[in-house]
C-alpha cells in the first residue's frame, strides 16, 4: 500500500541511541506530544519507526511506549541504517 509522504512521520533510533523525528533531534519524553499534535492535524498519519540494528533495544521500546501513549494506531517498524 502506498502512503503519501505528507502522511508519514519518521521516528529514527540511531546507532548512537539518539532519536530524530523527521530528521530533527527529539527527546524521548517529547515524542508523545509531538505525535499527538501531528495526529490531531492529520488523522491519516502513519508513524514509521526506523531502528538501527546496533541501537539499544530499550530505546526502541521507549519509543513504542511513547507512540502508544500518543494513541498512534498506525505504526510501521523497520530496521534501517539511515
Amino acid at each position: 500500500m502506498k502512503v503519501k509522504q505528507s502522511n508519514i512521520a519518521t521516528l529514527f533510533v540511531h546507532q548512537d541511541d539518539s532519536v530524530t523525528l523527521d530528521g530533527k533531534p527529539i527527546a524521548i519524553n517529547h515524542i508523545m506530544h509531538a505525535i499527538e499534535d501531528r495526529i490531531y492535524a492529520n488523522p491519516k498519519l502513519v508513524v514509521l519507526l526506523k531502528v538501527h540494528p546496533e541501537a539499544d533495544y530499550g530505546r526502541m521500546v521507549a519509543c513504542l511506549d511513547e507512540l502508544k501513549l500518543a494513541n498512534a494506531t498506525k505504526v510501521s517498524l523497520k530496521t534501517a541504517t539511515k
